[in-house]
């Protein structure tokens, strides 16, 4: 559910219409899903070249072929109806209302306006609508699973909540630690968030600790360095959080939440997968009372 609130909120801003009521999206979310985990999957390749025919043996080659394929098929589809839409309309009423244009529409035109000579490729323009897909669906909608998942385990919390990749450019030296020009050095943020040297009780869910603090997610603090920092900080901030705020908010507001009958706090796991996105490793299942307000 969540995973396709997002998708409909990402597809109505790229495409002008949500990816629930598209029979050809039909599985887009797994596809997206499987996208992001195959970003993170060893590839032996990568490290040790001449062994890259693993792949095929292993199975990595043909998922990857496939996710590419069936990717490169829903947002070439995108692209043609959007490309369809601009010759069946008449000239001067394309650009009439520039607040109606979509993801696409805005591509499209940037691709009629700019000279021949660097017009924006089919294959980059499906790239650049990926790229709006794939960071922002999973993220949002593993947040909004994480969340209700704290939730639904500190009861006192939601009771409150109701009632109110990168490479060193030279030689460096940090703690004590030489890192060599070149060398890949990935932050590792999970620890940082969880810091007994930084954070009170830092496996505990307080989401309250932030109302009395300057520290905020968006990359000014690196205490908490949730959408990364610096000039490689995530581009979708503002839109992240006006999305998983008003889902969030909308959720609680209207709906009860708890564990299926018979269920137990402790039958609740919190496992995650590997993944360039932290993902839960099954499913979130509850059960939802509509609250009449």
């Amino acid at each position: 559910m969540l995973t396709t609130l997002t998708l409909d909120i990402i597809s109505r801003i790229s495409i002008g219409k949500r990816y629930s009521e598209e029979k050809c999206g039909s599985n887009l979310h797994e596809t997206v899903g499987e996208f992001t985990e195959l970003l993170a999957t060893f590839n032996v390749g990568d490290y040790i070249p001449w062994l890259g025919w693993i792949n095929r043996i292993n199975g990595l080659e043909s998922r990857v072929n496939r996710v590419a394929k069936e990717l490169d098929a829903y947002f070439d589809a995108v692209i043609e109806e959007g490309i369809f839409r601009r010759r069946s309309e008449a000239p001067e009423t394309i650009n009439a209302d520039e607040n109606q244009q979509n993801f696409v529409d805005v591509l499209l035109d940037i691709r009629h306006k700019i000279a021949a000579g660097l017009a924006l490729q089919r294959d980059s323009l499906k790239a650049t609508v990926l790229d709006m897909f794939a960071p922002g669906t999973d993220t949002t909608s593993t947040l909004l699973g994480c969340a209700m998942s704290e939730l639904v385990k500190n009861e006192n919390v939601m009771t409150k909540l109701e009632d109110e990749v990168r490479e060193s450019s030279h030689t460096i030296n940090i703690m004590g630690y030489d890192i060599p020009a070149g060398t890949q050095v990935l932050t590792n943020i999970f620890a940082i968030g969880r810091s007994d040297s930084l954070w009170e009780n830092a496996d505990d869910f307080q989401p309250e600790i932030f109302l009395d603090t300057s520290i905020d997610v968006k990359g000014q603090h690196f205490e908490l360095l949730t959408f990364a920092y610096g000039r490689r900080s995530c581009p979708g901030i503002a839109f992240a959080l006006v999305v998983a705020e008003g889902a969030f908010a909308n959720l609680i507001l209207r709906f009860d939440f708890a564990l299926p009958d018979g269920a137990n706090l402790e039958d609740l796991e919190v496992n995650e997968v590997p993944s360039s996105i932290v993902r839960r490793k099954n499913p979130l299942i509850l059960e939802a009372t509509f609250t009449y307000i």
